[in-house]
């Protein structure tokens, strides 16, 4: 068995699928191929603005062409195994690989985290791609997990780096609104703090539809 960057299939990897299955070990290199190839092609995409099919300008026409060139490159086949990809489920993409029950289990939450979908639901195939085409520390298609739970994020975070700046960060504390007086923004809780900058995990445009009034912002802001 020969392995490579390109697979992500390591020989500790091989040996621990062999000790259920020997063809599920074999199966491990051409499946990790696969979803490397997909990853691939869906990768150059991703920082690409989405066209939007109905519109006539010239961005959106350009963006539809780069779509269809990177189709045409594919060729017939491959094109058909890409979109056949993103329409299956997770179970129905592993059945075509694996015979293995434990091996399938294992590699099947990959597939629905963050999803609220079930192993069987079309799409969550292609969720496999994100786990893929994760990093670290330079390993690609590698996931880490942080030893002490999430909990442990927040406490080396408040240690290197709220307290040096004199900031606050307390646990089951979430916002409850905030507000702008003077250009500064008050984040409202059980008790209200005061500050001209707060540091959230959710995305910019939900955080201020959630949690700032309405009367506060504009579609202007959203938009930038």
């Amino acid at each position: 068995m020969t392995t490579s960057a390109a697979t992500s299939i390591t020989r500790w990897q091989y040996r621990e699928y062999a000790r259920f299955s020997k063809h599920d070990a074999d199966a491990s290199v051409r499946y990790s191929a696969d979803v490397m190839r997909q990853c691939r092609f869906i990768s150059d995409s991703l920082l690409r603005t989405p066209p939007d099919p109905t519109s006539f300008k010239l961005r959106d026409l350009a963006e539809l062409a780069y779509l269809g060139k990177k189709f045409y490159e594919m060729g017939e086949d491959r094109m058909y195994e890409t979109i056949r990809f993103w329409t299956m489920s997770v179970a129905e993409y592993l059945d075509e690989y694996f015979e293995t029950d434990v091996i399938k289990a294992s590699m099947s939450g990959s597939g629905i985290i963050g999803t609220a979908l079930g192993i069987h639901s079309p799409g969550t195939a292609y969720v496999l791609l994100h786990h893929y085409m994760g990093e670290v520390d330079g390993n690609v298609g590698s996931w880490g997990y942080a030893r002490g739970g999430m909990g442990a994020v927040a406490k080396r975070h408040r240690a290197r780096r709220s307290r040096p700046m004199a900031a606050s960060c307390g646990p089951d504390a979430g916002v409850d609104r905030s507000s702008s007086r003077n250009g500064k923004v008050d984040r409202r809780r059980a008790v209200q703090r005061r500050g001209n900058r707060g540091q959230t995990s959710w995305s910019p445009r939900m955080d201020v539809k959630t949690h700032v009034p309405a009367d506060a912002w504009t579609r202007s802001d959203l938009d930038r």
